[in-house]
């Protein structure tokens, strides 16, 4: 008996047969196997308390199609007559080929309707014989081989996933979308089993919540960006709240001068010294970039940009609580590297998470993202095509949101 085997490529073939007519279901594996095919014959005698159902059922669930030897004894049997119901019931295609007459005795009811193909001369089937009823054996075996193997192996997965549902045993994008494909082709004399029904019903609802649940996903990512991005506005616009405060404050302090020499000296330092307070307060909420900008705004006889920072860090100054702000605000937010860049520095954010991390905003359209645990390291650079208004950090501290006038964050 050849074993079946899922590997060999072969339909394979069970063969269901009398033990009277063991002889001749013999020489039928012999003509199955020498054209091609992977004939399935019990030689188990079953001997009663056997749990034979079960052997025979694994046998016939392996099968691509079912032969049963039509004969008087197979058609009394109750064993054969077992063989050809659970054949049907597992949605596999039974052709009966007799070997002899009939003699009138009652076939089962599975075969009934079944055309038979005739291994002797039948007087009332002309040109009938051993050698018509190989060919068309043959040929039955053959028509629709690939969609039959499909449907054994489609058969095999419904069975494993309704003894174990779980999502991981459901197919999956190419796979489902084929046995659908697979599914439409049904031959006509052919059925599509319900269990194969059911299951590829079980991976169309499984992809579907799939594909709602990376849709949600996606939403909810795109909310939080959105959220993200309008907080980050709502921030900046707080800070020019509070540089345009100082401005104000400033253009008093010095109308006071005009109107009133002999206070403005007071008025200035009083100024500075808020300014200066305010930086403070922005470097311990871990707002770096308005700290340093806070500061240098505090004291009115520095330089701008990056020559005024360098001087007002390292050089001399008449308004010491202004310099002290500032290099307190350096300090607590080192970015050396960023001054060595040559870069003018627009903004600037600390990661809340991982304190060595840092991001700067340059007038230069660039976005650099620096690791202050290797000073001497290259930033990553992300690039604008046009001014960035919005570098925000996620309170996870990995992931990073920026925003531009280009539209694109």
């Amino acid at each position: 008996m050849a074993e079946a085997d899922d590997t060999s490529g072969k339909l394979r073939v069970f063969i269901s047969y009398s033990r009277v007519n063991v002889d001749w279901a013999d020489q039928l594996v012999e003509l199955l196997e020498d054209r091609g095919f992977d004939a399935i014959l019990d030689r188990h005698d079953i001997v009663p308390g056997e749990p034979w159902e079960e052997r025979l059922s694994n046998l016939i669930f392996e099968a691509d199609k079912v032969v049963f030897v039509l004969t008087e004894t197979s058609a009394a049997s109750e064993i054969c007559r077992w063989e050809a119901a659970k054949a049907v019931e597992l949605g596999k295609p039974v052709i009966p080929v007799t070997i002899g007459p009939m003699g009138g005795v009652n076939v089962p009811a599975e075969l009934a309707a079944l055309n038979y193909i005739y291994f002797y001369a039948d007087p009332n089937k002309p040109g009938s014989g051993p050698f018509a009823g190989a060919k068309e054996l043959d040929s039955w075996l053959r028509t629709d081989l690939a969609w039959t193997r499909e449907r054994t192996r489609l058969i095999a997965r419904a069975r494993q996933h309704s003894e174990n549902p779980v999502d991981a045993l459901l197919m999956r994008g190419e796979e489902l979308a084929e046995a659908r494909d697979w599914a439409s082709r049904k031959p006509d004399d052919a059925n599509v089993p319900a269990s194969i029904t059911t299951y590829i019903e079980a991976s169309d609802a499984a992809e579907a919540a799939l594909k709602a649940q990376a849709d949600a996903d996606i939403a909810a990512r795109e909310e939080a960006l959105a959220k993200a991005v309008e907080e980050q506005k709502r921030r900046r616009r707080d800070t020019r709240r509070v540089l345009i405060a100082a401005l104000v404050i400033g253009i008093v302090g010095a109308a006071t001068t005009i109107f009133a020499a002999r206070f403005a000296l007071e008025a200035e330092r009083t100024v500075s010294l808020s300014l200066s307070d305010l930086a403070r307060q922005q470097a311990t909420e871990n707002r770096h970039g308005q700290a340093i900008l806070m500061s240098l705004i505090a004291d009115p006889k520095a330089e701008t940009g990056l020559t005024g920072i360098y001087n007002r860090f390292f050089g001399d100054t008449e308004n010491q609580s202004a310099q002290t702000a500032l290099m307190s605000s350096l300090i607590s937010n080192p970015i050396e590297s960023v001054f060595e860049s040559g870069m003018y520095v627009t903004g600037v954010e600390a990661n809340p998470v991982r304190e060595n991390i840092l991001v700067t905003l340059h007038e230069e359209f660039d976005v650099h993202i620096w690791d202050r645990a290797n000073p001497g390291s290259d930033p990553m650079v992300l690039r604008h095509n046009t001014y960035v208004r919005v570098a925000d950090w996620h309170p996870d501290g990995n992931r990073l949101i920026t925003a531009g006038d280009d539209g694109v964050a």
